[in-house]
């Protein structure tokens, strides 16, 4: 009985650490405008970086893994680059364009994999 009772609990801990994750993603998008239409959401920044070093954005012509690290150390990739790249794939609006903010938090995501 002692261990249904801590297995139990170690699976409503578990399953409650996953729904508040969850549920704080899902509850704070980023957003280009005050909107709340789904087209106005932004992919995070890092979370845009990371799929482009996957290869997600190869179809529109950005490379992945060392090679994006190497484009994007010789000025070939910026962030416009790959947030059009993005838009292209509908993964953004076209509004992330005019964020200079969203922008610059891709561009300083893609300098930390350089770093890193």
């Amino acid at each position: 009985m002692k261990r249904f009772f801590v297995s139990t609990l170690s699976v409503l801990m578990l399953s409650a650490a996953f729904a508040e994750n969850h549920t704080e993603a899902k509850a704070n998008p980023i957003q280009v405008a005050a909107t709340s239409s789904p087209s106005a959401r932004l992919v995070p920044s890092y979370t845009l970086v990371s799929l482009a070093y996957q290869g997600r954005f190869q179809n529109q012509g950005i490379p992945s893994a060392a090679a994006l690290l190497h484009g994007q150390a010789s000025g070939q990739i910026t962030a416009e680059t790959l947030v059009r790249a993005a838009i292209a794939e509908g993964r953004l609006s076209s509004q992330a364009l005019t964020d200079l903010s969203y922008l610059n938090m891709v561009e300083s995501s893609l300098a930390d994999l350089n770093r890193g």
